[in-house]
């Protein structure tokens, strides 16, 4: 048997454990120190339980054979006395390694048990049971403290495991709930902003078709008025023009058929001359008295001539409008009527000749058929010449106001393309402040965005300081990353859907401004065209058309005015240009920056990866390790296993009690290491319950007080964001009926504006009316005394002619009496009586003719 010693809790034990000790720290992390036992399943423990069981059959199969074998042999020892001996024999007094402390075994170092056969042998067995019996007791309560152990353990994880859940729904809750509010107030906004654009946007519709409305009623207005204008201006001119042109033909006409009746009759009175000269005289009466009625009945023509003068004066006088037109069409009727009094010396030579051949008819009455002859020549080359006169007259009149009609023509569609040019460009210019206001609505748009993107940063910077876990951070991390990856999707779309709508907008201006172009290049070629007509016509009838050159004067003006407008909209457009240049240039900014934080937080999440990426490798070099443990522990089972089977192949008893006793001391020493771990492992543990107990006495008040604080201070932002959300409401009903106010306000503004616009218009069109009024009325009494005067000199000259006449008929008279006395052969009495008789009628021509009054 070997050298054993009983050993509990030896000095010298101690220290080579903590060498153990270290040495299995240095291997092991320090919380993997417990033996395998106490890692292990129960299983293990009732092997061990088994293994001893059959360790004290052994021992009491071998005491049995030991007590009868020093039975056998007779030996007898006298001495209870309980000693240890050297190999060498030297007994030094106290063995060097003897330490009894308790009930424990120790193998000696060079020493041999020595006792008493019968007590040794009773000593040792008690002594080895009760070890036995202690390292089972001991065994069972490892187990119990293992079981305990494991159920404070399974308890501690399952209210980890359980604070873990809390925490986690804590901090989903918080997730959930406080973006689940802001989104809600993030909607809300966006939907009121929705309808308060679409309000905006049908009021700017309506009001861009009550503006279209209003200028087609206006430009109809315009046109209407125009209209009127030129029927109430040239309506009455061309009815006076018909009326004196009617007049004048009625006068030619008359004085045609005085001409023919005045031929007739003095043909007639030719004729009958020759056969009878007593009809003469009653033809002179008759002439006389026809004359007579013809002065009256011209007489009559003058009074209703006069009538209709007046009565025109009263129609001029309720006139409105310009007269200029019909000041050439005046001088063209009155070069007319000047060709005709050419006309009229002529025909009064005429009739002086047929006067002169009647005084001759005494010499030249066989000449007479001839002179008639020549007369009726004459008569039809005048009445050929009148006619072709006539149609000349008639001819020029007709182009004259045909070439009127085509300048009045052009000027009116000249004025129509200004007025349409003017419109369009106001259609342009508030098509242009409305992309403007647009842009500054859109600025606005993206500064609220801007602010809101920082708000909600600032939200999520304050929920990820509450967040305490790495899982619970890293959903909340890819949660908000999500959201913002969204939300800058969402951004960066509709800041694309903003910039395409930028670009279409410009691009309809571009177009709209390169039609304009276009239109007033056509509009100027068009104008040069126009000018160049105009030049030519004014070089062939410059004096007719003043007026139209004027116009021209103001046409040129209208469209330098266009071209100063033209310019000041390719600035407007150029400033227009370097305005979206800027939205892009911030709007990239804006971008930038959002690249800018995408790839901080992108850093932040691959920074969180590697560390998720470190704690899965840890995780599997523990898991590797603890395989290549349990190779190790089943290496030595097999080994255990290849032992067990060796020492039940010995033969002999004695080589299977060594290899009991070795495997015994193997074992022993197992238990002395196991039970020196486990002891070291329970104060471990102790000192691990006391620190977690200590920690969690420490903690558990703070993390208590803490999470009251989470508590309070979540209620507090809860009733925090609710005040806010209903101030929040109640600045949008605030915002809502302000903004309605403003539209009202801007609608009243508007409406006050036009009003303003169109009383001032309708005080400026009341002026100039009133100043072209004074001067049509200057104009019209200056024309209206013009003719007077010249009404006047046509009658001084008629009543001038009328007198001649009256003298020429009463020489011719006197001339025809004394031709009469002359043939007649009658005494001289008869000869005085004819002579008196004469003379009375002669006396009675010259007093009874009155003055005649021919007007032409």
């Amino acid at each position: 048997m070997p050298d054993v010693e009983l050993l509990k809790y030896s000095s010298r034990e101690g220290a080579s454990n903590l060498q153990d000790k270290e040495d299995r720290q240095t291997v092991c992390p320090s919380r993997r120190r417990s033996c395998a036992l106490v890692n292990t399943p129960s299983p293990c423990v009732n092997k061990a339980v088994c293994h001893i069981q059959e360790l004290k059959r052994k021992l009491e199969s071998w005491w049995q054979l030991t007590g009868q074998h020093l039975r056998s042999d007779g030996r007898n020892i006298n001495s209870n006395m309980l000693g240890l001996t050297s190999a060498d024999g030297k007994d030094d007094g106290l063995p060097k390694e003897l330490c009894i402390e308790g009930i424990g075994l120790f193998l000696g170092g060079g020493f041999t048990l020595f006792a008493d056969p019968s007590n040794g042998m009773n000593i040792l067995r008690k002594e080895t049971m009760d070890v036995l019996m202690e390292v089972a007791y001991l065994i069972d309560r490892l187990e119990a403290d293992r079981q305990d152990a494991k159920e404070s353990l399974r308890k501690e994880r399952q209210t980890r495991e359980r604070l873990g859940k809390k925490i986690s729904s804590l901090a989903l809750w918080k997730l959930q709930e406080f973006p689940v509010v802001v989104q809600n107030e993030h909607e809300a906004c966006i939907r009121d902003i929705c309808e308060l654009k679409w309000h905006l946007r049908q009021k700017k519709e309506t009001l861009e078709q009550v503006k279209d409305k209003v200028a087609h009623t206006q430009v109809l207005h315009r046109r209407l008025n125009e209209d009127i204008d030129f029927v109430k201006k040239h309506g009455p001119l061309v009815k006076e023009k018909l009326e004196l042109e009617d007049d004048f033909m009625t006068k030619i006409k008359a004085a045609q058929v005085e001409a023919d009746d005045t031929f007739a009759k003095t043909t007639e009175n030719l004729k009958k001359m020759e056969r009878d000269l007593k009809e003469e005289d009653d033809a002179l009466h008759r002439e006389k008295k026809k004359l007579a009625k013809d002065l009256d009945r011209l007489q009559h023509r003058l009074k209703k001539k006069e009538v209709e003068y007046e009565e025109l004066q009263c129609s001029w006088v309720e006139l409105n409008h310009k007269v200029t037109n019909m000041e050439e069409a005046v001088s063209e009727m009155v070069d007319l009527c000047n060709g005709l009094n050419q006309q009229i010396p002529k025909l009064d030579e005429q009739q002086s000749n047929l006067q002169n051949e009647v005084e001759l008819l005494e010499n030249e009455i066989e000449k007479e058929r001839v002179k008639m002859d020549r007369i009726k020549k004459n008569t039809a080359e005048l009445q050929n010449q009148i006619s072709e006169i006539r149609q000349a007259g008639d001819t020029k009149v007709a182009e004259l106001e045909a070439h009127l009609s085509k300048g009045r023509k052009e000027l009116m569609a000249l004025r129509e393309e200004t007025q349409e040019q003017e419109l369009e460009i106001e259609d342009y210019t508030t098509k242009i402040n409305q992309s403007e206001m647009a842009t500054k609505q859109l600025q606005v748009d993206m500064k609220r965005i801007q602010q809101k993107i920082g708000q909600n940063e600032r939200a999520r910077d304050k929920a990820q300081e509450h967040l305490v876990p790495v899982m619970a951070l890293h959903c909340s991390i890819k949660a908000n990353l999500k959201d913002l990856e969204q939300l800058t999707f969402i951004e960066e779309q509709s800041n694309r859907n903003v910039t395409e709508k930028l670009k279409k907008e410009i691009m309809v201006e571009m177009k709209a401004i390169a039609i304009l172009k276009k239109n007033i290049s056509a509009a100027i070629v068009e104008f040069n065209k126009e000018k160049m007509r105009t030049d030519e016509e004014r070089e062939d009838i410059q004096s007719e058309f003043e007026k139209v050159s004027s116009a021209t004067a103001t046409l040129e003006m209208e469209v330098k005015e266009l071209r100063k407008l033209y310019s000041d909209k390719t600035e407007q457009a150029e400033n227009l240009k370097i305005e979206v240049s800027n939205v892009q240039t911030a709007q990239q900014n804006c971008s930038n920056d959002l690249q800018e934080k995408r790839t901080a937080k992108l850093q932040s999440v691959n920074a969180v990866k590697e560390l998720f990426n470190n704690v899965s490798g840890r995780y599997e070099d523990v898991k590797s390790r603890i395989g290549e443990l349990q190779s190790i522990s089943k290496g030595y089972r097999e080994e255990s296993d290849k032992m067990e089977k060796t020492a039940k192949a010995l033969p002999t008893i004695i080589e299977e009690l060594q290899s009991i006793c070795e495997g015994v001391q193997y074992k022993h020493e197992r238990a002395l290491d196991i039970m020196t771990i486990i002891q070291h492992d329970i104060t471990n543990c102790e000192e691990r319950t006391i620190h977690k107990t200590e920690a969690h006495e420490i903690l558990f008040p703070k993390r208590h007080t803490a999470m009251l604080e989470i508590k309070a201070d979540l209620r507090e932002a809860l009733q925090e964001n609710a005040r806010l959300a209903h101030e929040y409401r109640n600045l949008q009903k605030d915002l809502m009926i302000a903004k309605r106010e403003a539209v009202c306000v801007f609608d009243q503004k508007n409406r006050a504006e036009v009003s303003f616009q169109e009383r001032k218009q309708l005080s400026l069109l009341q002026k100039r009316m009133h100043k072209a009024m004074v001067k049509y009325f200057n104009h019209r009494s200056l024309h209206s005394q013009a003719e007077l005067a010249y009404f006047q000199s046509l009658s001084n000259a008629n009543n001038q002619k009328i007198t001649t006449v009256q003298e020429e008929l009463s020489k011719a008279i006197q001339r025809l009496s004394a031709f009469l006395l002359s043939l007649t052969d009658d005494s001289t009495t008869t000869g005085d009586g004819a002579n008196k008789q004469s003379n009375p009628d002669a006396s009675g021509l010259s007093g009874e003719m009155p003055a005649v009054q021919i007007a032409l």
